[in-house]
């Protein structure tokens, strides 16, 4: 069966191997992510006026970080949070990655079938990575206009 984790007020807890999937991981001090690659599974994490540390903005975290919740809509473990979440409660988010371009406007529409974009930013995003183009409409909650694209190369200086 699927464990609690739980790190009290005043402990600190440096995560240095990726562990099973855990039920609940419950962060009342600080859960701090090791400088190596590391996948947290849960089906909730709460930091209840804790911290969960995975790099700073003076000391970003190079390596991979990986988070997978588990869960389905309908779950009313903590109902006033939700499902598959990361929980927080006067708490401290600090999650500071490699420095890049993380969003950028298109230079030109990006039209039905093109197998390009180009962008206004000089960007650096690895290949295989996902991005995300976002519709200009509205159409309700459907967001049905809204495509994700995988990179396969970056050229023309990093903005096609």
């Amino acid at each position: 069966t699927e464990q609690e984790v739980i790190i009290p007020a005043g402990q600190t807890v440096l995560l240095d191997v990726s562990p099973p999937r855990f039920f609940l991981v419950l962060v009342q001090g600080t859960l701090v992510f090791d400088r190596r690659d590391i996948h947290l599974q849960a089906s909730y994490i709460m930091v209840n006026q804790g911290t969960l540390q995975i790099g700073t903005e003076q000391e970003p975290f190079m390596q991979q970080a990986e988070i997978t919740l588990y869960g389905n809509p309908d779950d009313t473990d903590l109902p006033t949070f939700g499902s598959k979440v990361i929980a927080c409660y006067k708490c401290r988010l600090d999650m500071h990655g490699a420095p890049q371009v993380s969003w950028t406007r298109l230079a030109a529409t990006a039209r039905a079938g093109d197998t390009h974009i180009d962008v206004t930013d000089t960007v650096a995003w690895p290949v295989g990575s996902k991005v995300v183009l976002a519709t200009t409409d509205y159409d309700g909650f459907t967001f049905s206009h809204t495509e994700v694209a995988q990179v396969v190369s970056v050229e023309g200086s990093g903005r096609r």
